[in-house]
């Protein structure tokens, strides 16, 4: 099965990849951690972006107010999580091409406001 972005999704180690190059760079990842350059490895870490809201919308169409209807929140999930040398690392696998879209982009500017802890890498393949 192929992705939006055309890429072959593919399983490998029991993980789910959407791209041969999130794979492939799993494997060096795998193999960093055995050697203990990294450790705490993850594979589609998941973090909150903003939190669920309670809004109050008026429908053009009908003209009604709706009160405390809920919107939900916005995650980011990134390719892989770890620790090196003491820091967290969160990272992305992109092409050039994934790289330059607006809402990655946009996600990128809000995990890395939300998060300034973790150091954000993104690896272009």
């Amino acid at each position: 099965m192929k992705t939006k972005y055309n890429a072959q999704k593919i399983e490998y180690d029991g993980h789910k990849f959407d791209s041969q190059a999130e794979m492939k760079r799993y494997i060096v990842l795998r193999q960093y951690q055995k050697e203990g350059r990294i450790k705490d490895l993850r594979c589609h870490p998941r973090f909150e972006l903003l939190e669920k809201q309670k809004v109050n919308i008026l429908y053009e169409k009908s003209g009604r107010w709706h009160f405390n209807t809920s919107e939900r929140g916005i995650d980011y999930t990134g390719d892989f999580s770890y620790t090196e040398n003491g820091i967290p690392v969160v990272e992305e696998v992109k092409s050039k091409a994934t790289a330059k879209r607006a809402d990655y982009i946009l996600r990128r500017k809000l995990f890395k406001a939300k998060y300034p802890e973790i150091l954000f890498r993104e690896i272009i393949m």
